[in-house]
């Protein structure tokens, strides 16, 4: 699989970081000239994760329609949301002519003589084949839909035919690696409002955690959206590279916290167990003092059974 990451934070700039891990059928493989995301207008990125070969079949589809309105009407920005909704509606109508194909044209029809002859057939055969058309099975991809436009910046995310919103937790990420990446969201308390320079060296972080994930790669590509419509560039090697000193600092610092830490864990442990010990000692050594001062009792008095007033 791979991972793809996005992050919004304050004044409404938007960052994302992705692998170059490519996914085709059961097939993974890095890609070194190839990032994972694209912009498909000037203010709006497409991040992906899955099949890519099925991907970049709906997203050609995507990015001739958007040139084309661009084109057409250069002052009217793309809604981000517009363009997810467009790139779901690619995705089922790539389901209809793929199910068409593999079940109806076999019986001689497509989808328009279906319709129209389905009442002649056995309701029950007529129900199967309406079920399997509508669940035939597709190849996964997630994607991230990131973006800055007349409303300001947005974060969204489609997998397979769901899609959300990730706007007001303010990041988001897909492929195998996205438990991995939000957890570090998470744990940092990341939120829309994060300062720049934070937002920028989580987005980093968040993939770099990702990357102990099955199939994601180890380069990273970056982007950065806004403030203003427009307003997009990759974030190139000297960005890159700058971050990857501070990740490896921050590990090194993590490393040697804890090495820290389970050496202090350790001597408290110890000293636990030493005054623990102590305590069994002096427990053990009272009940052998009690145990010596009733024998001493006995010999230094009359016989046990008798008493003076026997004698």
């Amino acid at each position: 699989m791979t991972v793809c990451v996005a992050a919004r934070c304050v004044n409404g700039v938007l960052f994302g970081a992705s692998d170059r891990m490519l996914t085709s059928g059961d097939i993974q493989f890095q890609s070194a000239p190839q990032c994972k995301f694209d912009f498909v207008t000037k203010s709006i990125v497409v991040m992906f994760s899955g099949d890519a070969n099925f991907h970049s079949e709906i997203y050609r589809e995507l990015r001739a329609i958007v040139r084309d309105r661009v084109e057409a009407e250069p002052h009217d920005w793309w809604r981000v949301k517009d363009v997810m909704l467009q790139y779901l509606q690619l995705r089922a109508k790539a389901r209809v002519q793929r199910a068409e194909l593999a079940l109806l044209r076999p019986l001689g029809l497509d989808i328009a003589s279906f319709r129209s002859e389905q009442r002649k057939l056995e309701g029950s055969i007529a129900e199967r084949i309406t079920r399997d058309l509508i669940e035939f099975p597709l190849p996964e991809v997630a994607t991230i839909i990131v973006g800055v436009d007349e409303e300001g910046p947005h974060i969204y995310t489609t997998y397979n035919d769901t899609w959300s919103c990730s706007d007001v937790i303010g990041f988001a990420a897909v492929g195998s690696g996205y438990r991995h990446a939000e957890s570090e969201f998470m744990l940092s308390q990341h939120a829309w409002n994060t300062p720049m320079p934070e937002a920028l060296l989580r987005t980093y972080f968040a993939k770099k955690r990702a990357e102990v994930a099955p199939g994601v790669g180890a380069d990273t590509d970056m982007f950065m959206i806004g403030a203003e419509l427009g307003a997009s560039t990759v974030l190139y090697s000297q960005t890159t590279d700058k971050l990857e000193h501070e990740y490896k600092k921050m590990r090194e610092g993590e490393i040697g916290a804890m090495k820290d830490a389970n050496a202090e864990i350790s001597n408290w442990l110890d000293s636990l167990g030493a005054q623990a010990a102590a305590q069994q000692q002096s427990a053990e050594q009272a009940t052998s003092g009690s145990h010596g001062s009733d024998e001493n009792t006995h010999s230094e008095g009359s016989p046990p059974g008798k008493t003076d007033k026997g004698e």
